[in-house]
């Protein structure tokens, strides 16, 4: 099958609002693969990748409020990042929420706004 045509079907599915973007990938790698070799495809992996988390969702994820993460924050326990092309605006890696979570779970040590990560994790 010609890359054009791939490219064409790839943008009709994306135009349909019904396809979700699993069934959109299935589809397209069955129309590449002809139905042959399924067991190649398996679901996106989200573990290793790293997202950007707004406050309240790491706010949620540690248990404590966002007042809390402000403080965490400008304690520089956990690092933001600056969004492009906004001023205001602060993200914080899952990655390393993450670890921040393992590193508390394991240690039971609580969060302080003087404490620092090597205390934590």
């Amino acid at each position: 099958m010609l890359q054009t045509t791939v490219a064409i079907i790839k943008k009709v599915l994306e135009a349909d609002p019904s396809v979700t973007p699993t069934e959109r990938q299935r589809l397209v790698f069955e129309m590449r693969n002809q139905g042959k070799n399924k067991s190649a495809l398996t679901e996106p992996k989200t573990t290793s990748e790293s997202r950007i988390l707004r406050r309240a969702e790491v706010a949620r994820r540690l248990s404590v409020t966002m007042r809390s993460i402000d403080n965490l924050h400008k304690a520089r326990i956990i690092h933001g990042i600056r969004l492009p092309g906004r001023k205001r605006c602060w993200g914080f890696s899952s990655v390393e929420i993450d670890k921040l979570i393992e590193g508390r779970c394991q240690d039971d040590v609580p969060f302080a706004a003087n404490a620092s990560i090597s205390a934590i994790s």
